[in-house]
């Protein structure tokens, strides 16, 4: 029997640059755990600015929040 898979599970909406506090926590949270995968869900307007900066690739998991639970 494998071990559950342990991670980290991140939101963001709004305004584009509440994305930049979500890079800013990866980047604090990496200093202490460089290991478990990190998710985040966001709208595609955030997903396009972390790609455009090459900021994507501090995500395991990058898709879209529905609109409902933004």
């Amino acid at each position: 029997m494998s071990s559950p898979r342990e991670g980290y599970v991140l939101h963001s909406y709004g305004p584009d640059r509440y994305v930049k506090h979500v890079v800013a926590s990866i980047r604090t949270l990496r200093r202490h755990d460089p290991d478990r995968p990190v998710a985040l869900f966001c709208p595609e307007s955030h997903r396009a600015l972390l790609e455009r900066r090459g900021l994507d690739a501090h995500f395991d998991v990058l898709a879209e929040l529905p609109p409902p639970h933004r």
